[in-house]
């Protein structure tokens, strides 16, 4: 990749043949000044047998070739490359690329798949055996002394019971399997009510309404802060039996208590209610006392729970975030587009403080915890020897939401206030850029910390990640750059002199005579050490070989630049054709040198000042000056 300079590029000013043809008109003064004394004195000397050639330069013909602007890094890099590269705190240059991933859709919603089922009570109970059938008194008459006279008379009808019955509480067995693994410290109900109706069957029409007493002792299971219900979770009833029935005002049920409950063991949830209590008549009208003795009688409890609204939950929850396959937990960053001078094979990317930036947004009631693995990937092939996985823990939220910040990275160097560290080898990850980094992340409820779950509550787990990589090389850098004398046309903006900038034909003319050498400075404010070589290109851009030939230009800071001469020979290789030599460009290969962790900012920059160097001067024929111009006339 040609990496060119901008529209205010300096001219590169080639003055060789404006020198040569300038200087020309003094050095045929001076021979006509000396030819013309012999002139006068032969007439027939034939000016032709005359040598009219001149040696320029002496040991080495040297010629100013130019000096670039300061190279900064907007100026190596194309709008492209820029793309992503942005200037931090400092101005110090740096690859970022940023994303998000909005797991909110992957929370579980506990709630609506934990489940409870109606509870249903369905009780009947039969008077208990041997339980009172009457009371009696005697009644003597006062005009009757005889025993016989003496008549029963029952003063109450009364019936006990006493029964408990098994309900269902919860099918464990529709739970989800990672909710099996849970223990529930608490289960709030909302809009939750329990019913029940008293029915007495068969009672024998005696005149009065029966009245029941009963105590009815609720699993304890169920939770409610209704007065009507003691502290042992007994409900007493003691009412007037109309039409035989009783129907209770229901009792809100405020909560269900699972802290015994074992949700691995299956199956399901039993409790019991149990009830005793009495069915009396008073002062009944019967005939015979004993036609009470063969009625069978029996009390009915019906109703329940209808409805189990569960509104929060909370306990010890174990299920992980996101589908079962996991595909939504997954996501790649693309590094196609960073710049080509760092992409390739060869390349090595020792940044000496590469990081990542995550930010998770939260308002989850639920503890996560889980792992974050971040994989290479090359031309569709993951780099699973470079991969790292970082341990991740987000503490539980409340509804405002909480933001925390996390820096992943080598080690804390340049970490912001605020962040918590979390170490990963990052350096590896960036040694050679990958088409993208793939993000895996498999996490779940944290089961040893207290989680709240709160029905219709809409959960909101937000990463935004940036992967920043500071221009902070370490000591095996490997990256190249280039610059090219002059820039191209087509780059150039319209009528400036770039476009029109071009080096001299007679330096491909110098190249063909001779070797030529560079010589001047290359000022570096940058903290990497740069080999140096050049590449002569001819019209088409393809390269002129020449026999090798670099140097090395020092690291500097912007502080304190550091010049490095230039000296280097160029030699046209064997059977090689300098003529259309119309573009120098070069080429600098950049390695780390001894300021390791030092930052390429804003302010660094490269700047060539050159000269051509042409070793043993050249000789020129004074009398082909100017045939090349456009004006061909000899006495001009």
């Amino acid at each position: 990749m040609a990496l060119r300079p901008d529209d205010e590029k300096t001219k590169h000013n080639i003055m060789v043949k404006r020198f040569l043809i300038q200087t020309a008109p003094g050095i045929v003064a001076a021979v006509f000044g000396l030819a013309l004394p012999l002139s006068c004195v032969n007439e027939e000397y034939d000016i032709s047998k005359v040598d009219t050639t001149v040696s320029l330069g002496g040991n080495a013909l040297v010629f100013p070739l130019g000096a670039t602007e300061q190279l900064k890094l907007n100026t190596l890099l194309s709008e492209e490359d820029f793309e992503y590269i942005t200037s931090l705190d400092g101005g110090v240059y740096a690859f970022t690329v940023s994303d998000e991933m909005d797991l909110s859709d992957d929370i579980p919603d506990v709630i609506s798949e934990f489940k409870v089922d109606p509870i249903t009570i369905d009780l009947s109970v039969e008077a208990v055996a041997g339980s009172k059938a009457r009371d009696t008194e005697s009644v003597l008459s006062d005009a009757v002394s005889d025993i016989s006279a003496v008549s029963p008379r029952v003063i109450r009808f009364e019936r006990t019971f006493e029964k408990q019955q098994e309900i269902t509480i919860m099918d464990l067995e529709e739970l989800p399997e990672e909710l099996k693994d849970m223990t529930v410290e608490d289960v709030v109900l909302s809009e939750t009510e329990l019913h029940m109706t008293f029915t007495v069957r068969t009672v024998p029409d005696i005149g009065s309404t029966p009245h029941i007493d009963l105590s009815v002792y609720l699993p304890e299971e169920i939770m409610t802060d209704d007065e009507r219900v003691d502290e042992n979770n007994v409900f007493r009833i003691s009412e007037d039996l109309e039409n035989n029935e009783f129907t209770m005002e229901p009792i809100a049920v405020t909560g269900l208590n699972l802290k015994n409950v074992d949700f691995s063991a299956g199956g399901t949830v039993k409790s019991s209610v149990r009830v005793e209590g009495t069915v009396t008549v008073e002062n009944p009208v019967i005939d015979d006392p004993a036609d009470l003795e063969t009625v069978g009688i029996w009390l009915d409890i019906t109703g329940g729970i209808p409805a189990v609204n569960i509104s929060e939950i909370t306990g010890y929850v174990d299920c992980r975030l996101g589908s079962d396959s996991g595909e939504n937990m997954n996501q790649s960053i693309s590094l196609e587009e960073l710049p080509d001078f760092v992409k390739g094979e060869d390349f090595i990317l020792d940044f000496a403080n590469p990081h990542i930036k995550l930010t998770v947004n939260s308002n989850l009631q639920m503890p996560v915890k889980g792992e974050l693995k971040i994989t290479p990937v090359f031309v569709n092939v993951a780099d699973e020897a470079s991969a790292q996985t970082i341990a991740l823990s987000i503490p539980a939220s409340d509804a405002s939401g909480r933001v925390l910040s996390y820096w992943i990275a080598n080690d804390r160097t340049g970490m912001p206030d605020g962040y918590e560290f979390l170490e990963a080898d990052v350096r590896s990850l960036t040694r050679r850029i990958p088409d993208t980094l793939r993000l895996e992340i498999t996490a779940g409820t944290d089961p040893e910390s207290l989680s709240t779950i709160t029905a219709g509550y809409e959960n909101s787990l937000l990463l935004n990640y940036e992967v920043e990589i500071p221009f902070e090389f370490g000591e095996e850098t490997d990256i190249r750059m280039d610059y090219t004398i002059p820039g191209d046309k087509d780059d150039a903006a319209e009528g400036s002199d770039q476009e029109n900038d071009a080096l001299p034909p007679v330096l491909g003319e110098l190249l063909n005579m001779n070797a030529f050498g560079l010589g001047g400075y290359v000022e570096s404010s940058l903290p990497l050490k740069l080999e140096l070589t050049m590449d002569l290109l001819d019209s088409r851009n393809e390269i002129i070989r020449t026999e090798p030939a670099s140097l090395l230009i020092s690291e500097g800071t912007p502080e304190n630049p550091v010049k490095s001469p230039v000296d280097l020979t160029l030699k046209l290789a064997d059977g090689e054709d300098g003529t259309d030599l119309t573009k120098i460009r070069m080429n600098f290969r950049v390695t780390s040198g001894n300021m390791t962790g030092e930052p390429v900012t804003e302010e660094s920059y490269l700047q060539a000042v050159l000269k051509v160097r042409v070793p043993g001067g050249i000789t020129i024929d004074l009398s082909s000056l100017g045939e090349n111009e456009n004006n061909t006339d000899s006495e001009n």
